[in-house]
């Protein structure tokens, strides 16, 4: 609403009011920087407006279904980010920035399964690595036990071959 000259507040409160009921516009608001001649009007059955008041803080438009707003947000004009989780706007207000998170939130859901996913894979291979490592210590441990007791015989061997030739040499025949 204008309040630099009278007939612009006239124009604004009467002359609109008669031309839109006239007109058969179903909602008329007025919004008032100075906050002194907010109003809001719904067409009534008889062609003329009904004030509408605001319940609880809120206007709510019955052309446009779900379309409601706190009439001191006519004058904070909160920030349209702010209003994303807000259940009064969240219905109508920056849409597409809605979307935009959503599909984000989704994209960083997926990226943390797919993290999950390889880290759950790279655990398997160190653990399969690890099963590997210990197969091959065990089957090392076992081939070097098996040298030793070859070498074992082998040198029990050798030592029965010296005593026997010791005892050919010393006479003694078994």
């Amino acid at each position: 609403m204008s309040h630099s000259k009278q007939k612009y507040i006239d124009r604004d409160t009467i002359d609109k009011k008669r031309e839109y009921s006239q007109g058969k516009v179903k909602e008329y608001y007025i919004i008032d920087y100075k906050k002194d001649q907010t109003l809001f009007y719904s067409l009534n059955t008889n062609g003329g407006y009904s004030l509408v008041k605001p319940k609880n803080g809120i206007i709510r438009s019955t052309v446009l279904p779900g379309f409601q707003f706190r009439e001191s947000d006519i004058y904070v004009r909160p920030d349209p980010v702010n209003l994303i989780n807000d259940p009064i706007y969240q219905s109508f207000v920056a849409i597409d920035l809605q979307k935009e998170r959503k599909a984000r939130d989704a994209a960083l859901k997926i990226a943390e399964q797919e993290r999950k996913a390889r880290e759950q894979e790279r655990k398997a291979k160190d653990t399969a690595l690890k099963m590997a490592e210990q197969e091959r210590k065990g089957k090392e441990i076992a081939l070097q036990q098996a040298q030793d007791a070859l070498q074992q015989v082998e040198n029990e061997r050798i030592a029965k071959e010296k005593l026997q030739q010791l005892l050919i040499d010393s006479g003694i025949k078994l």
